[in-house]
């Protein structure tokens, strides 16, 4: 039996370690057409397609660590090389490890109807996720959602109908029956109930309208320089966990600070404070250290811990630090800095 640790070695993408977007020919050792299944459940569709096509890269993507579990299985099962798994949400996967046409098919099989109205924001077939997708693949690229559900259907059928990157491969928005289909664990489940079940075959035409704004990754990791009067020792007096909203274009960005720690073995003052920002779906949870220098000056970075992206958001994490550093600190002052947009619409 393969060990969970070699599994995870060969099979499971670090994301959030890789550049983005992630090199996928040099993820799977070589060049082939990417097939995307967005939450593959059990495992079993996405591993039968792997094996029917051994030629093509397969990608999955899911959030169940259980499901991952059950995939590796399979994959040792039957010999699998040509598979890869993302562990994360599914439209942060598309939005930072995909380039545009990129990914040659695209499967949804049977995705949460969620179906309380107080839930709808987080069914996963909305305008933004479809424009993200349709931008992500090829122009040819054959697109297929699968549900079981059927007011989801309606719903899907209506979001397919009005928009113009894809068009359906029928003469109908949705089809009862696929010949050579592979029926799934919930296909079967449902028919043994007698509950209809909705495919929706559509190809990729055309470039989407616009592009849905994702996560603004940077280039330098960020950081400040304090110069100025103050008392190490008590720079963080009166500090206490806080939030920042806002939103850049139409991405919310959330900043919240809910630690701080004093580093007592270093030789210098140091604090660590724990922070979380969220960027749509993209959430990075890392520490930002306050350092004091051997010049007298501090400096605000990021740490390594949590494998921290230069983002928009992260950059404004040290912005913010930042500026509640110099508030609470008379006579400290922003000497240097490299965050840009980021600090001076803090600084606004």
């Amino acid at each position: 039996m393969l060990p969970l640790s070699e599994a995870i070695r060969r099979f499971l993408v670090p994301w959030r370690t890789v550049d983005w977007p992630y090199d996928w020919t040099q993820g799977f050792g070589r060049p082939g057409e990417l097939v995307l299944e967005v939450g593959f459940g059990n495992g079993e569709f996405l591993a039968d397609q792997a094996r029917r096509h051994p030629e093509r890269n397969h990608v999955g993507i899911e959030i169940s660590w259980t499901s991952v579990l059950r995939l590796f299985t399979r994959i040792e099962k039957h010999g699998l090389e040509n598979v890869r798994i993302v562990l994360a949400d599914a439209e942060a996967t598309l939005a930072l490890l995909f380039a545009s046409g990129s990914i040659a098919h695209t499967f949804v099989n049977h995705p949460c109807p969620w179906p309380k109205d107080r839930h709808e924001k987080r069914r996963l077939l909305q305008p933004r996720f479809l424009e993200l997708l349709a931008d992500r693949m090829t122009t040819g690229g054959d697109l297929l959602v699968v549900t079981d559900h059927a007011a989801y259907a309606a719903e899907i059928g209506a979001l397919l109908e009005g928009q113009t990157a894809f068009a359906a491969r029928q003469a109908t928005t949705e089809v009862d029956t696929l010949e050579g289909r592979l029926t799934t664990k919930y296909e079967r489940k449902a028919r043994d109930q007698g509950i209809s079940i909705h495919y929706f075959p559509w190809t990729k035409v055309a470039e989407p309208e616009r592009l849905p704004t994702g996560p603004l990754l940077e280039h330098d990791m960020p950081s400040t320089k304090l110069s100025g009067p103050h008392d190490a020792e008590h720079l963080f007096d009166g500090f206490e966990a806080l939030s920042r909203r806002e939103l850049v274009g139409d991405l919310e960005i959330v900043v919240r600070f809910t630690g701080l720690y004093r580093d007592q073995l270093a030789p210098r003052p140091r604090y660590v404070v724990e922070t979380l920002v969220l960027e749509g779906t993209l959430r990075q949870d890392f520490l930002i250290a306050v350092q004091a220098r051997a010049e007298g000056d501090l400096l605000v970075k990021l740490t390594g811990l949590g494998f921290p992206k230069p983002t928009w958001g992260a950059k404004r994490a040290v912005a913010c630090l930042t500026e509640w550093l110099t508030a609470h600190n008379e006579g400290l002052e922003v000497a240097h800095e490299n965050l840009g947009q980021a600090y001076s619409s803090t600084s606004d």
